[in-house]
């Protein structure tokens, strides 16, 4: 016989001595305590239970724990947690799956509660050895990942992302890059159609994500006599993570909102905007649809960038991508006097620590810097 303790004497399982101390040992154990909570009914139904009947019950339990708590396992629930709920992109949850099905797959198999900071430490000098640094680090995060929802789910008592030795923030790959305003209106002007130009000035004005300005309709654009013109961020463009095919789905970390910009831009918007229905694409590619992020880049950045460079415009060694208008947005305000949370704010951002890591300026004032800022570059 024995007594759950949590229950203060409530429960009772009879049966013989070794299912007992089985029950006792199940219930105890963290893994269990946390898929099964004490009130369950399967061990409160009744004040006496057999011991024989809940132990197992709980095996049964404890096989489906094992089978969740392998490292790939953890890697995957996680990644399709975080994107369901917005908090991870297709992209980053595609990185994801390539570490796990490449460099990370002798991990795959193991248990989470097998992993030691020394593993983890020879893991990660094996990386630095074999791979780029920008796969390494990618890999690393994964496992940091697995790691901490090991953790928060129960399945390890100890997060070893606090003792470990080593952390990816120095040695990320990504690069958070800002061209001056006149770098931009150098660039802007070897846009190779209309179109192109005013999704790049929208880029740079209003600092979407380009997810999201593939995902703009028609009626996203918000004009309201006596105030600034506006773009409604509801959507964004982005590969299905089961099919691969690209839908519209939630911007990243839910970050739906109102963006604001300069009303001259206004102008160039109009011919996108006449004649058209409030539910169709605001910008579309030859077959009429809503453009694909790797075509763009090849046939409308890209070109805008070469040509640029072949006349010299801008550097030839110069690096950008559609993303550093994000964060030139974000510096320009800053430069101009806006305060953290103002940019924060604009942004989208989660929380003003995210931004507080990408932006090292801090000033005060948002809206005045906002005119400051745009009101000369179109």
């Amino acid at each position: 016989m024995w007594r759950h303790p949590k229950l203060e004497g409530r429960q009772i399982f009879t049966g013989s001595k070794e299912d007992c101390e089985a029950v006792k040992v199940y219930v105890e154990s963290p893994e269990i305590r946390h898929h099964i909570r004490c009130d369950s009914p399967l061990l409160t139904s009744g004040r006496y239970r057999s011991a024989g009947i809940v132990v197992r019950h709980l095996q049964h339990e404890a096989d489906k724990i094992k089978v969740r708590s392998t490292f790939g396992a953890v890697v995957a629930a996680e990644v399709e947690r975080r994107l369901d709920t917005g908090a991870m992109g297709t992209r980053t949850a595609a990185t994801h799956r390539r570490r796990l099905a490449g460099e990370l797959a002798d991990w795959g198999p193991i248990d989470v509660t097998a992993i030691t900071a020394d593993l983890c430490n020879r893991k990660r000098k094996i990386l630095l050895s074999t791979a780029t640094a920008s796969v390494a680090t990618s890999a690393m995060v994964t496992i940091l990942m697995a790691l901490k929802t090991a953790h928060r789910d129960g399945l390890v008592e100890q997060d070893l992302t606090k003792v470990l030795e080593w952390s990816t923030q120095h040695e990320r790959a990504r690069v958070h890059r800002a061209i001056s305003k006149d770098t931009y209106r150098r660039l802007i002007a070897f846009a190779p159609d209309p179109q192109t130009k005013v999704m790049v000035a929208l880029l740079a004005f209003t600092g979407l994500r380009l997810g999201e300005l593939f995902g703009l309709q028609v009626g996203d654009v918000t004009v309201v006599a006596g105030k600034r013109p506006a773009l409604y961020v509801a959507r964004a463009i982005g590969a299905d993570p089961t099919t691969g095919a690209l839908v519209a789905r939630i911007p990243k970390a839910h970050s739906k909102g109102l963006v604001d910009f300069e009303p001259a831009l206004l102008g160039l918007l109009e011919p996108f905007l006449t004649g058209r229905r409030k539910t169709d694409w605001l910008f579309v590619g030859r077959r009429g649809h809503f453009y694909a992020d790797s075509y763009w880049r090849a046939a409308k950045w890209n070109a805008m960038v070469k040509a640029a460079k072949a006349a010299g415009a801008i550097p030839a060694d110069l690096t950008i991508t559609p993303h550093d208008l994000r964060h030139s947005h974000g510096s320009w305000l800053l430069h101009d006097g806006a305060s953290l949370a103002y940019v924060s704010k604009r942004l989208r951002h989660s929380t003003p620590v995210i931004t507080a890591k990408i932006y090292f300026d801090q000033s005060l004032d948002g809206g005045a810097a906002l005119q400051r800022t745009f009101a000369d570059m179109i």
